[in-house]
C-alpha cells in the first residue's frame, strides 16, 4: 500500500475587507479523521471532515473523488457560518477492487481549493477459523495472518487464501467444515464478499484411548415428593474398554441423585433423582463426574427443577423478604400431622414446605449472640393465610444514621421522639437538635417523628412527621425533620373506654403498620388507673390504603405485677370506642420433660371461655428466648386445658446451644388469647382486628 500524507494546502485568497475587515491573508484548512483506514468489501465506514477558518467567512463547497467500487456521501456538502464539520460515509461494493483506494476530499472557496486525503485499503471480509474435536492441532494461512490457536481471525488483501491443518502429537486431522470442506490437510479458497461465508472449522481428534459421556435430558423437572430418571450415554473411543465411574456432587439436603450403576462397564447408565416433599421449590444444578483408569476425567451438569408437589395447594412458601437480614431464620423446621420434625432448606429468603390440616413450625433467628426459638402449633389454613411474618415484627438491624430534629423547642414541649422501623429515640429539646440513630433495619421503612407535651397525667401529641418508604444508606444523614415546618401533620385524639378496668393501672401505645412492617410505638402514655384512655392517631385523610394503627393497652393491678390483661387493636381510621377486657388468667403449671441442655418444659393452662382462641408461653434465659403458641385451629377447637411442649427438635438438626441451658433460672410469661391471632402473626388484614389477652409471669428452674 502506498502511504500518502494528508495534505493541508492553505491557499491565499488575497486581501479582502469583506472577509474579516482586515488586511490579513485569509486561509482555510481541511483535515479528516481517521486519515488511514481499512474498508471491507460490502462494508461501510464513517469519517469526520473538519475545517478551520482563518480570516475567511465565505461558504466552502465540499466534493469527493473516490476509486472504482467506492461510493461516498458528504453531509453537509457545504460548510457555512459556524458549521465546521461534515460527515463522510464510504461504502465498498461487494466486488470492489482489493488494495489501495485513495479518497480525495476537496473544499472549494470563492477563489481557491483545499484538499485532504484518506489512504484507504479495500480488504476482503474477515476469515474466522475455529477448532473442534477431542484432539488438538494448529491451522495456518498463506498469505500469513491466521495461526490458530493464537490468531484465528483476520482479513486478507489477497484474492486466494490457503489454509493448512497440522495435528499435534497424539491427534489426527479429521476434516474441514464451513467455507472449506473435505479431509485433506490443505484448503484453498477465495474469501467471499459476505463475511458470514468465511467461517471455517478444523476438526482434530485424539488417537489416545478415552471416552465422552452425555446426560439426557440435561434438565429434569421433579415435583416435591416424587422421583424421576435421567440417562447417561458413554461413548468409548480408540479402544478404551475400562469401567467408567460416575460420582454426583452439589445436591442439597432433600435431593438425591444416584448413579445406577455407579461403575459403568457398558455404554449406558441411569441417574435416579428423588426430591423430598420438604425440599424447597427451586433450581438445583448437580455435577456428574466420570473417571476411568488412564483417561482424562469428564464432567457434565444435570439441572434439577424441583416443582410444587402434585395438588399444589398442599405446599406453602413462607417469605421473609421484608425482613432485615438479621431476622431471616437461620434454621426452620416443620412437623406435619404429629409426624417427625423435618428441616426446611430455604431458597433465598423463602421456606417452602407441605401443609397439612394439623401442623407445627419451628423457627430460629439470631441477632448478635441472642437466639430466639419460636414454635407455632397451628392449622394448615392458618399457615396459608400468612403473608409475611416480618410485617408485624418491630424490626431492628445494623444501620447507623444521624440527623437533626428542629422545631421541637416550642413552649410546654417535654420531648420529641423518632422511630424508624423498630428503632426508637426520645430526646429532651434542651439537648439540642442533633441525634444518632443505631440498629436501624435494612430496606424501605417508615419514619415517624412526634412532638410531645405532658400535662399532669395526660400525654399530648401535638405534631407528627410521617415519611413513608425511606431507605437511607449506612452512615447517611437523615434530611432535617422540622416539626414547625410545612411537613408536620396534627394528630387527632381518640378515646378508648374500658368497661372493666377496675383499679388496674395501664399504659397505652400506638404504632403504624404498613407494607414496610410495623413501627416502634410513636405514642406511649404512662400507666394510670383511668377507665377512659386517650391516644393520638394520624388523621383519616392522611392514612394511605393498606395502613393501620396498632393500639395496645395493658392493665395490671397496682399491687401485683405478675398478672395483666391487655387488648391489641388494628384500626385504619380510629374512632372512640368501648372495650371489655377479659378476666385474670389462670395460673399455669409446669413439668420438666428434659433437664439436660436444651431444657424442655411442658406447661398446662386450664382454658377460660374468654380466652378461647389460643395460648402462648415465652421462656427467657439470659440471651435465649423460646416461645410457644398453640391456636384453637390446631387443637380442633378450644380444649379443656391448653398443653404446650418445648418439642424435641434434635432430629431436624436443632443446635442445643440455641435452646434453654440446664441449671439456670428461666423467666416465663404465659398468655391466654381471644380474637384475630392470625393478624398478629402476619395474615392479611381484611377488617378491624383485635386480640384480647390475659397474662401471667413468673420464674422456674427446670
Amino acid at each position: 500500500m502506498t502511504l500518502l500524507a494528508t495534505s493541508g494546502l492553505a491557499c491565499a485568497a488575497g486581501d479582502s475587507t469583506s472577509n474579516g475587515g482586515s488586511n490579513r491573508s485569509p486561509a482555510v484548512t481541511l483535515s479528516v479523521s481517521p486519515a488511514t483506514d481499512f474498508l471491507g468489501r460490502g462494508g461501510t465506514r464513517v469519517y469526520t471532515i473538519t475545517m478551520t477558518r482563518n480570516n475567511y467567512s465565505d461558504p466552502i463547497a465540499l466534493s469527493d473523488s473516490v476509486a472504482p467500487g467506492i461510493t461516498a456521501t458528504l453531509n453537509p456538502s457545504s460548510l457555512t457560518g459556524a458549521t465546521l464539520t461534515s460527515t463522510l460515509t464510504l461504502t465498498a461494493a461487494v466486488d470492489a477492487p482489493l488494495g489501495d483506494a485513495l479518497v480525495t476530499i476537496s473544499g472549494r472557496g470563492s477563489d481557491f481549493t483545499q484538499k485532504t486525503f484518506i489512504n484507504l485499503t479495500v480488504v476482503s471480509p474477515a476469515v474466522t477459523v475455529s477448532r473442534a474435536g477431542t484432539g488438538s492441532g494448529t491451522v495456518t494461512s498463506d498469505p500469513g495472518g491466521i495461526n490458530c490457536g493464537t490468531a484465528c481471525n483476520t482479513s486478507f488483501t489477497a484474492t486466494s487464501v490457503t489454509l493448512t491443518a497440522t495435528p499435534a502429537s497424539g491427534s489426527v486431522f479429521a476434516g474441514w467444515s464451513g467455507r472449506c470442506t473435505g479431509n485433506l490437510p490443505t484448503c484453498t479458497f477465495a474469501p467471499s464478499a459476505a463475511g458470514a461465508g468465511n467461517s471455517i472449522t478444523a476438526t482434530f481428534n485424539s488417537t489416545a484411548p478415552g471416552f465422552s459421556f452425555d446426560v439426557t435430558p440435561a434438565s429434569v423437572s421433579v415435583p416435591q415428593g416424587t422421583a424421576k430418571t435421567a440417562n447417561v450415554a458413554v461413548t468409548r473411543v480408540n479402544g478404551f474398554s475400562g469401567p467408567v465411574n460416575l460420582a454426583v456432587s452439589g445436591a442439597p439436603a432433600g435431593l438425591t441423585v444416584t448413579a445406577n450403576p455407579s461403575s459403568v462397564t457398558t455404554n449406558s447408565a441411569s441417574l435416579d433423582i428423588g426430591a423430598a416433599l420438604s425440599l424447597a421449590v427451586g433450581t438445583y444444578p448437580v455435577t456428574i463426574t466420570a473417571t476411568g483408569t488412564g483417561v482424562p476425567q469428564q464432567t457434565a451438569t444435570l439441572t434439577v427443577l424441583v416443582t410444587q408437589s402434585a395438588g399444589g395447594s398442599n405446599n406453602y412458601s413462607m417469605s421473609f423478604a421484608t425482613c432485615d437480614p438479621s431476622q431471616v431464620p437461620i434454621w426452620f423446621a416443620v412437623q406435619n400431622s404429629n409426624g417427625p420434625w423435618t428441616r426446611v432448606t430455604p431458597v433465598g429468603t423463602s421456606f417452602t414446605f407441605p401443609v397439612t390440616p394439623n401442623m407445627a413450625l419451628a423457627i430460629v433467628t439470631k441477632s448478635g449472640t441472642d437466639y430466639d426459638t419460636n414454635v407455632w402449633y397451628v392449622s394448615g389454613a392458618e399457615v396459608t393465610a400468612l403473608r409475611d411474618v416480618c410485617s408485624v415484627t418491630g424490626q431492628t438491624g445494623t444501620k447507623h444514621l444521624s440527623g437533626a430534629v428542629t422545631g421541637a423547642g416550642a413552649p410546654n414541649v417535654n420531648y420529641w421522639s423518632l422511630s424508624l422501623g423498630g428503632t426508637y429515640l426520645q430526646r429532651d429539646p434542651s439537648f439540642g437538635p442533633n441525634f444518632d440513630l443505631t440498629d436501624v433495619p435494612a430496606g424501605p421503612r417508615d419514619l415517624i417523628a412526634s412532638r410531645v407535651m405532658i400535662n399532669g397525667a395526660v400525654t399530648f401529641l401535638t405534631k407528627m412527621v410521617v415519611r413513608r418508604n425511606v431507605n437511607y444508606s449506612e452512615g447517611a444523614a437523615i434530611p432535617v425533620v422540622d416539626l414547625n415546618g410545612s411537613e408536620p401533620i396534627v394528630p387527632v385524639p381518640v378515646f378508648v373506654t374500658l368497661n372493666n378496668s377496675d383499679v388496674d393501672q395501664g399504659a397505652v401505645s400506638v404504632a403504624l403498620l404498613t407494607a414496610r412492617g410495623i413501627s416502634s410505638p410513636y405514642y406511649t402514655a404512662p400507666p394510670n388507673s383511668q377507665g377512659r384512655r386517650r391516644y393520638f392517631a394520624i388523621p383519616a385523610d392522611q392514612i394511605q390504603p393498606g395502613e393501620f394503627h396498632v393500639v395496645s393497652i395493658f392493665q395490671s393491678p397496682p399491687d401485683d405485677s405478675t398478672k395483666a390483661r391487655f387488648v391489641q387493636m388494628v384500626r385504619a381510621a380510629p374512632a372512640d370506642e368501648t372495650v371489655t377486657l377479659g378476666p385474670a388468667l389462670n395460673l399455669p403449671t409446669f413439668t420438666t420433660l428434659s433437664a439436660a441442655t436444651p431444657v424442655r418444659v411442658h406447661v398446662d393452662l386450664v382454658s377460660q371461655q374468654e380466652y378461647g382462641s389460643g395460648a402462648s408461653i415465652d421462656y427467657k434465659q439470659s440471651n435465649r428466648v423460646v416461645s410457644l403458641l398453640r391456636t384453637a385451629g390446631s387443637a380442633g377447637g378450644t380444649p379443656t386445658k391448653w398443653g404446650l411442649d418445648i418439642p424435641d427438635l434434635s432430629a431436624a438438626g436443632y443446635d442445643p446451644t440455641w435452646g434453654l441451658q440446664a441449671g439456670n433460672v428461666v423467666k416465663w410469661t404465659a398468655a391466654g388469647l381471644a380474637g384475630d391471632i392470625g393478624v398478629f402473626l402476619g395474615a392479611a388484614i381484611t377488617r378491624d382486628a383485635q386480640v384480647l389477652g390475659g397474662v401471667r409471669t413468673g420464674s422456674i428452674t427446670p
